[in-house]
């Protein structure tokens, strides 16, 4: 905490004013530093656990925000600034326990794979089919399989070992190719085809598979028993997370429990941590994950249905939808952050060996080489030119989150199987270590090696591969996708108002000073309401394209069209309260077919409104100008 005791207080002017504010803040924030280390104690003394995690806390969202504005995703500036304070003299962060890293890691594992199961796009990857299902499956298991054979070369692990390694890195990250995709949905580009959708659907299911893997095979990379127990330690761990996260959703499902929106997310939050602290007590740790995931997928399908009846308040679409939007914020604020700089810190350059980042890096470029050729090839059937194609492999190219959640996995199985001494930790690397006659500790040495080799390969993997895909996404995407016909319509009928909008605002200048005052006020509120007509405009087409998913989104259609009656109701009150028309114009222009009956409904004084008509019709017909514009 003292690194930002002098945050606040800026070099002091040469006044005594100056003086007094530095010493007055100075004061206030050593007060409420006693205060927190009387109440959190020795902790947040500078270099323990608690001083170590907020000083990872403030500086991953201060980095974040420098990424941010340096077009580069927030998380790489999270991780960097994990790598920086444990690598920077002095090692600020080396009070922080391996206990309290673990259970950060394994909180952002959990919160990464409940949005993964609430956010399952499973309808819209029904809708697009097989080239949605190829575009999943083969790209991530042709990588984690060439990954794991060429571990074996380049590093010497065991074979299940290199797998693990292999289905760590298979996965993309949702946070960098879905916001991109949805980015250029927006914009209509690649919709005529479904680029986007495919992209996004396809994604949705990645991490599924790169964790179904993870599961097989951590429990066979190491060792924890006999072979028998490690060869049913993988399907255990997939069969413990479907039946646990399942378990769970079901718990979940009963919305006559979790009425409100906030208990129904602290209830999948707290849901989501029990079962991973579980799993991971009893060395599970890939089943911890696939609960997650299980239960964020059942308790949305289980929202959706309406389902089990006796305990439910009926079907909802919203409820997912707000769980995982909760999720966001508390991964945003707290779980991003801490994860990837906590990440960070474990890559410490003083331990690894010269050779360990060459490696690495080669590990991902071969990876990388056979992914997207495989991505680019299996998109066949969806009528994609080549450089469609080539974009939507290169689009599959970013790794980040579930790199950054299950990079340090293997480390912890290690060290909570095969660590018969704490002090076994730093004294792999010691050639005169007093335990290398210990039995077991030459066998934790060398799967200690793996394990970092493993955290260091996927830290490279989100050094190298995010900043590109981001800048893959936002760069070619624009240059070699066609934008659909229908978002090139609603463009130019953007630029036809818009150019009607200043041909009115020049004919009201114009009439301004040769025109009467009333006709200077009519040209000044059509100005006006030229411009909310294209707003409405955007609402009436956002409304027909949602008309055209009913299956998925048919219940916010009638949302957008009581938005577009409200708004043009109250355009008309404006109007009809503070300047003067008829209703015919009225009609004519807002499109309302009997303007009498809309004053009945909102209680409008029609006398009053009739006489004040009346009182301006006649200026308005004796100084309109006859030229044809719309009034």
């Amino acid at each position: 905490m003292e690194l930002f005791y002098f945050t606040s207080c800026k070099i002091p002017q040469a006044s005594l004013m100056a003086a007094q504010t530095c010493v007055s803040n100075l004061l206030q924030t050593e007060a409420g530093n006693t205060a927190c280390l009387l109440v959190v104690g020795e902790h947040l003394l500078p270099f323990e656990p608690a001083f170590s995690v907020v000083l990872l806390f403030v500086t991953s969202h201060g980095l974040g925000l420098i990424a941010e504005l340096m077009k580069l995703p927030s998380l790489m500036g999270m991780l960097f600034a994990g790598v920086l304070l444990r690598n920077i003299p002095g090692d600020p962060v080396r009070g922080l326990p391996e206990e309290w890293s673990s259970a950060i890691r394994v909180a952002g594992l959990s919160i990464i794979f409940i949005r993964s199961g609430l956010e399952l796009d499973w309808r819209s990857f029904r809708r697009v089919g097989l080239v949605a299902l190829r575009l999943t499956l083969c790209p991530g298991v042709t990588e984690a399989v060439v990954v794991g054979l060429v571990s074996l070369g380049l590093f010497g692990m065991p074979i299940f070992m290199g797998l693990t390694l292999g289905f760590i890195l298979a996965a993309v990250s949702p946070a960098v190719v879905v916001n991109g995709m949805f980015a250029l949905q927006k914009a209509g580009l690649g919709t005529d085809k479904g680029i986007p959708s495919l992209v996004v659907a396809a994604a949705s299911l990645d991490d599924v598979v790169a964790i179904t893997g993870y599961s097989l095979f951590i429990g066979l990379a190491v060792p924890s028993g006999g072979l028998g127990w490690n060869i049913a330690q993988g399907p255990l761990n997939l069969v413990f997370g479907v039946v646990g996260g399942a378990c769970g959703g079901l718990l979940l499902s009963a919305t006559a429990l979790w009425r409100k929106r906030w208990q129904r997310s602290f209830a999948i939050f707290v849901a989501g941590q029990l079962l991973m602290a579980f799993f991971v007590r009893f060395h599970f740790k890939g089943a911890g994950a696939m609960a997650s995931l299980v239960m964020g997928l059942v308790a949305m399908i289980a929202w959706e249905a309406g389902w089990p009846r006796p305990l439910s308040v009926g079907p909802s679409t919203h409820f997912a939808h707000e769980a995982e939007a909760d999720m966001a914020v508390i991964w945003q604020l707290f779980g991003q952050p801490m994860l990837f700089s906590v990440i960070g810190t474990a890559l410490d350059f003083r331990l690894l060996a010269p050779t360990t980042v060459p490696l690495a890096i080669a590990a991902v470029a071969i990876g990388v080489a056979v992914r997207l050729p495989i991505a680019g090839s299996v998109v066949w059937g969806a009528n994609l030119n080549v450089k469609e194609r080539l974009f939507v492999a290169l689009a599959w190219l970013p790794k980040a989150t579930v790199q950054a959640a299950l990079a340090s996995s293997p480390l912890d199985a290690v060290y909570s199987t095969m660590m018969s001494n704490p002090e076994w930790m730093t004294e792999c690397r010691n050639e005169g270590s007093r335990f290398r006659g210990d039995p077991g500790f030459e066998e934790f040495c060398r799967y200690d090696d793996w394990g970092q080799d493993i955290l260091t390969t996927a830290v490279f993997s989100i050094i190298l591969t995010a900043p590109i895909g981001l800048l893959i996404i936002s760069t070619l995407g624009p240059r070699w996708l066609t934008q659909d016909k229908r978002k090139q319509e609603e463009e130019a009928s953007k630029r036809e108002a818009t150019e009607e909008q200043s041909r009115a605002e020049e004919e009201a200048e114009g009439h301004a000073a040769g025109d009467s005052g009333a006709w200077a006020q009519m040209k000044r509120m059509e100005s006006n309401l030229l411009s909310v007509e294209m707003k409405l405009r955007v609402l009436e087409d956002a409304s027909q394209l949602l008309k055209g998913d009913p299956e998925s989104v048919f219940e916010f259609k009638d949302r957008f069209q009581d938005a577009v009656t409200a708004l043009r109701r109250q355009i008309a009150r404006m109007e009809f309260e503070s300047t003067p028309a008829t209703f015919e114009t009225a009609g004519q222009f807002f499109r309302v077919q009997d303007m009498e009956d809309y004053w009945a409904e909102t209680n409008h004084p029609l006398s009053a409104a009739r006489s004040r008509i009346a009182r301006h019709s006649a200026p308005l017909q004796r100084d309109a100008p006859v030229n044809g514009s719309r009034v």
